[in-house]
């Protein structure tokens, strides 16, 4: 005989659906229909729906703040096929346990026939974290993440970087981030990276500091994109990272993975799948109706932004045009190009020398552009030793 059941599984404002426990996604894999309330999985931006999709978790629509005859029907039909499961924002848990007392009682089962499972931690302090960050004075943007970073959960920081973002884009928040699109955030986003390379030819001095600077980048385009239309959010940026990840590296992530590559150190090896992974993804876009990339020679210079630095971009042309075999007809066409018409306005032969360097560079998969940024780095320390 069945019994009609009701489990309550609490949401904390701002914990992602990978945080919830085991127990919690057996409940909802297990529930003949779930419904999803109170800012707990119909999230505007999806991400939340697409984890229950992909969980096939049977979720009934009925909206993120339904009117209660809507929400008493919706969470009786649920209990009345056998077991529901009622997604809740923890803030409304009060609320929701009377409700769900009732509904069971006009189904005809026991009010106690209702369980709640425990709501996950909070990445910040180990307890659920407000949907608002409340400031203090010891600590402006919230309760300041508990304990040492070695006795944190890997990524709880990140989790935590995610709600900042969020209070500073609140109605209470930043007045100045308030007003910045992502045209306006381009000039710090190249910024911030090339505040990076300086740390990276300094030997790594203060890397973590600028790497931050540039997360913040990260995290506040993806924060806007949140208003875009369509909706995307920072789990839409991260699924984006694994999805291309576990396609390009089969020796990692595969079923196969033991057989996807002989020797699991040959790098060559490794570079020659990546690009066969990329060759199958253009494939598909295209079968998909994606317009053709461009053959030939123009495929050389195809999807390598024009800002790149000129010897950097060079480099990587070099390399294409190497890789397809046909290096000779490049750099027989960049002759031609020096001279022509127009050398007088420019130094086509400096810039045929520039060429040669690229070359050479890529030749021993040494970047130029690089090389060249960190001795002029060092120069001057070179100078006052001397002096």
């Amino acid at each position: 005989m069945r019994t009609e059941r009701l489990v309550l599984v609490p949401v904390p404002a701002g914990i992602p659906a990978g945080m919830l426990s085991a127990a919690a996604w057996d409940a909802l894999r297990g529930a003949d229909g779930v419904i999803a309330t109170a800012g707990a999985g119909g999230d505007a931006h999806g991400s939340w729906r697409r984890a229950l999709d992909e969980a096939h978790a049977p979720v009934v629509d009925i909206g993120q703040d339904p009117p209660m005859p809507a929400l008493l029907g919706a969470l009786e039909g649920i209990v009345r096929l056998g077991q529901g499961a009622w997604l809740v924002g923890e803030a409304h848990l009060p609320a929701a346990r009377e409700i769900a007392r009732a509904v069971l009682a006009a189904a005809g089962a026991h009010e106690e026939d209702w369980s709640e499972l425990p709501a996950p931690a909070s990445a910040a302090d180990g307890a659920a974290p407000s949907a608002r960050l409340e400031p203090d004075a010891a600590d402006p943007c919230g309760a300041a993440l508990a304990g040492p970073p070695e006795a944190q959960a890997k990524g709880a920081a990140l989790l935590r970087a995610v709600e900042v973002m969020d209070a500073l884009l609140a109605e209470d928040g930043d007045a100045w981030s308030a007003v910045q699109s992502h045209r306006s955030l381009a000039r710090y986003l190249l910024e911030e990276t090339h505040e990076v390379l300086e740390a990276i030819e300094a030997d790594g001095a203060g890397l973590p500091d600028e790497l931050g600077d540039l997360l913040f980048q990260i995290l506040f385009h993806a924060r806007l994109g949140q208003d875009a239309e369509p909706p995307w959010d920072v789990d839409d940026v991260a699924r984006a990272f694994i999805d291309k990840m576990e396609r390009r590296n089969p020796h990692v992530f595969g079923a196969d993975r033991a057989e996807a590559i002989g020797d699991r150190g040959d790098v060559e090896a490794i570079v020659a799948q990546w690009h066969a992974v990329k060759a199958q993804e253009a494939e598909a876009a295209r079968a998909a109706g994606a317009p053709p990339a461009p053959s030939g020679a123009d495929a050389w210079f195809h999807g390598i932004p024009r800002e790149l630095p000129s010897l950097q971009r060079a480099a990587k042309i070099v390399h294409r045009a190497r890789s397809a075999g046909r290096l000779e007809e490049l750099l027989h066409g960049a002759r031609r190009a020096a001279g022509g018409s127009e050398e007088g306005q420019w130094d086509g032969r400096l810039a045929l020398a520039l060429l040669d360097l690229a070359v050479r560079a890529e030749e021993v998969d040494s970047d130029p552009e690089s090389a060249l940024r960190t001795l002029l780095a060092r120069i001057p320390a070179a100078l006052r030793g001397a002096g």
